[in-house]
């Protein structure tokens, strides 16, 4: 009577090799084309997106020291990966011999990635942006695009090498790292701050009910504004020709904004700020309860909403 002993594939670090000059290569030379395609386009898709979207912070986004600094962070985050797999593999080892336990080893592995990650975000970001630099970049959202891209590199790497063509096994973590990459960069791009919306839970309550209940949208109703204006000149070319301040008004809405001649504030092309003439507003004479929204409108008559500094929409107390 025979016994069948199962053999395990040898580990080909030739394939491994070429996934990590190519991802995917090693997957494609191994006869799993399609395979080899998704671990190539997840690095490649990650990876750019991680840079387009962390370089959109200033107004100039500045992909060069993006790309520096995301590629910077995969070597970085890459480095970390393999330190953990490496104490893990020890762990199940020397440490998780009980069956039970390694069941769910792979759950440990995650949630030691995820403490091992949040624990190194400080010392990263801090050693790899400068301190003159942190404005002109999404510094976490690089470093978590770069480790997620970092993840999905490794991935393509070991199972390259241990692929076994006939039974190629299940793309589960690819699958799942391509999510949570996803979640991270959307929103970024999507600007939901989660942590944010989950402290303000009243007003994310009004924006959602706001969304799954759009009815009242549906319908037209009158609207009426109350609206002060006062005229001011920038650039400032002559402070004795400039327009009279305005005083309040019992009775009716009213502004007064002061010095009424400055100079506009102006961005370089890296998106740097130079702050121009402070101007100091008061009003009366609103509804209370009601938001009042400050406006710009040049001479021409076009309005717009001003950007980059302050609040442009003040609550009146009741």
């Amino acid at each position: 009577m025979g016994t069948e002993v199962a053999r395990r594939k040898p580990f080909s670090f030739f394939r491994a090799l070429l996934s990590l000059m190519v991802p995917g290569l090693g997957q494609a030379v191994a006869g799993a084309y399609s395979r080899g395609l998704f671990a190539f386009l997840g690095v490649v898709v990650m990876g750019g997106l991680t840079v387009y979207t962390a370089a959109q912070r200033p107004r100039y986004p500045d992909y060069g020291f993006s790309f520096k600094t995301t590629l910077v962070f995969l070597g970085e985050t890459a480095a970390l990966w393999i330190f953990l797999l490496a104490l893990f593999s020890l762990a199940r080892r020397y440490v998780l011999r009980d069956e039970f336990v390694r069941t769910f080893s792979g759950v440990l592995f995650a949630l030691l990635g995820v403490v091992a990650f949040g624990g190194s975000v400080g010392p990263m970001l801090s050693m790899t942006i400068p301190a003159d630099m942190v404005r002109q970049i999404y510094g976490f959202t690089a470093l978590a695009g770069a480790a997620v891209t970092s993840a999905i590199w490794l991935w393509a790497i070991f199972d390259a090498g241990g692929l076994d063509p006939q039974e190629p096994g299940p793309v589960t973590p690819f699958l799942l790292l391509i999510i949570v990459g996803v979640l991270i960069l959307g929103s970024r791009l999507t600007q939901i701050d989660l942590p944010k919306a989950i402290r303000e839970y009243r007003d994310t309550e009004k924006v959602l009910s706001s969304i799954f209940w759009p009815w009242q949208a549906a319908f037209d109703y009158e609207a009426s504004a109350l609206e002060a204006t006062a005229k001011l000149e920038a650039p400032c070319v002559d402070e004795q020709a400039a327009p009279p301040v305005n005083q309040p008004k019992e009775g009716e809405p009213w502004i007064v904004v002061t010095p009424t001649c400055g100079e506009l504030s102006t961005r370089d092309t890296k998106g740097h700020l130079t702050y121009g003439t402070l101007l100091t507003i008061k009003g009366g004479g609103f509804k209370p309860g009601l938001p009042v929204k400050l406006e710009w409108e040049d001479p021409i008559g076009n309005r717009f909403t001003p950007r980059g500094v302050g609040d442009t929409e003040i609550p009146v107390g009741d």
